[in-house]
């Protein structure tokens, strides 16, 4: 038959433009060409329009040229098939591609790309009351029809897109071309094998921890190592740090292709454009909707108002069932009484000089600086739930309470028949004895185990300790230094065999 023409610029129509037409409200089957599409958007996106003449227009809507019916919400899904189906049309033809034709190639196997086409090709259906997609006759290598999607363009060219991505150094299927969730390394390590993760472990920061964070801490923290014990007693005094700031967890890091397509893309535009102008009709049909019919507005929020409610105490009574399920967890499932800890200390600073051993500090002797005590650890692993107190002023003593129950036991026996209450012979440790101002709003308490200084385990007396300490002061610049509390044998047995219950 004879060849349509646009009506607003009399050039003749493509396919694509006959293949999607305009989606009027009213039916009134009113279409115009690509061209003047990108014409008319282009144009409602100015506030005026200045004439030949000097005159200013006011601002172009995106309204039906026949019978003005907004098509602000589906003409840029029209635009977008009517790219596709050229894109699939020209490929099978063979013909030289437009700039913007080779932008689209560069971006039709991106995953937001795809569900962007096939909604919008969904929407098109729906409108029209099509039972099945209509198709651009775009051929495979077998000649055969495949669908008005990216798919086409992927399946007629899956060949050139498989030697591409191997070059890159990742996989792309077979038969259907690069999969949705994009590519995958063909180096890929194998998934490490981690411990379930355990909140009770996290001081109560596992609200400002990410998943990645739990699962590291966990495994640090069960593995039964103290050099592991105390790296992650670091990792949570830099969490504590980082909430305390009002800062959020780090966001999970994705790994992405190593050629990646800019984000300035005008199909990305499209598509962005797309998505505000439904929400825009959206909203304005909800308003619409709520001037025309008041009472059931207002019933409707009723509803919504009571369901509200309803969610607010179900969610109360789930947050006191979780709260009585971890408190009956506990009671059976104990943890160590002396949990790793990571403090930092400025000897320069005029409030941790505070807490410097009496022979560094600046203050009289009444003061009670921070100071240490020798003890002496009996080698098993029921130490760890057995509390330590210093009592005593110049000659301080050291106790310590038993703490035997049911949980103890079983975390005690959850290695099996051939585990062993003693894991080392006798061994001298330094005690924290007493605790004030800066080294209190830390954490520290009397009675903690002095296991790392500066990150290095220190195994010597509490002479030793003051030594060193004192050596800190001369020669470092800053003053800084650090500690690491009860990452002892015995709390990283405990926890580790607490985890294999």
């Amino acid at each position: 038959g004879e060849a349509e023409d646009c009506p607003i610029c009399l050039d003749e129509m493509s396919p694509a433009d006959l293949a999607h037409p305009l989606r009027c409200q009213t039916h009134c089957g009113y279409n115009f060409c690509l061209t003047c599409i990108e014409s008319l958007i282009t144009s409602s996106k100015d506030d005026y329009e200045e004439a030949s003449d000097g005159n200013r227009h006011v601002k172009i809507f995106l309204n039906c040229p026949n019978c003005r019916s907004d098509l602000g919400s589906s003409i840029r899904d029209t635009l977008l098939c009517r790219k596709v189906y050229t894109l699939n049309l020209h490929a099978k033809e063979q013909v030289d591609l437009t700039a913007s034709e080779r932008r689209l190639k560069q971006v039709i196997h991106d995953p937001e790309v795809q569900l962007a086409i096939k909604e919008a090709q969904k929407r098109e259906d729906e409108f029209f009351g099509r039972a099945h997609p209509k198709s651009p006759q775009a051929l495979d290598e077998n000649n055969e029809v495949v669908d008005d999607t990216c798919e086409a363009y992927i399946r007629c060219h899956k060949d050139s897109l498989v030697a591409n991505y191997k070059e890159m150094g990742v996989e792309a299927d077979v038969d259907f071309g690069v999969h949705q969730s994009f590519v995958i390394s063909k180096n890929r390590p194998a998934p490490i094998d981690k411990r379930t993760i355990d909140p009770t472990l996290f001081q109560g920061l596992e609200f400002g921890m990410s998943n990645e964070e739990k699962e590291t801490v966990t495994e640090l923290l069960t593995s039964g190592d103290t050099t592991k014990l105390a790296g992650g007693a670091e990792i949570l005094h830099g969490i504590s740090l980082r909430v305390q700031q009002g800062l959020p967890p780090p966001k999970p890091v994705r790994e992405l292709p190593e050629q990646q397509v800019s984000r300035s893309s005008s199909i990305y535009k499209l598509i962005d454009e797309s998505k505000a102008a439904r929400e825009l009709a959206y909203k304005k049909t909800v308003q619409q909707t709520k001037a025309l019919y008041p009472q059931q507005v207002r019933r409707q929020l009723n509803q919504e108002t009571r369901q509200l409610k309803h969610d607010k105490f179900v969610n109360h009574r789930k947050v006191d069932m979780e709260l009585a399920q971890r408190a009956q967890f506990m009671k059976l499932h104990p943890l160590p009484v002396r949990m790793p800890k990571y403090v930092e200390f400025n000897l320069h600073d005029k409030q941790s000089r505070s807490f410097l051993p009496f022979f560094l500090s600046s203050a009289n002797d009444n003061e009670c600086p921070l100071s240490f005590i020798d003890d002496t650890w009996d080698g098993s692993v029921i130490d760890a739930f057995c509390k330590i107190s210093v009592s005593g002023g110049k000659n301080p003593v050291v106790t310590k309470k038993m703490c035997e129950n049911v949980g103890v036991v079983n975390i005690l026996e959850s290695g099996g028949d051939d585990t062993d209450d003693w894991i080392d012979t006798e061994k001298n440790r330094v005690v924290v004895a007493s605790v004030r101002s800066e080294a209190g709003r830390q954490g520290v308490l009397k009675g903690d185990v002095v296991t790392h200084f500066n990150g290095e385990l220190f195994d010597g007396t509490a002479a030793d300790l003051d030594a060193v300490i004192e050596g800190q002061a001369e020669r470092s610049g800053n003053g800084m230094f650090t500690l690491v509390l009860n990452a002892e044998s015995s709390v990283a047995e405990a926890l580790r065999r607490r985890s294999m219950i």
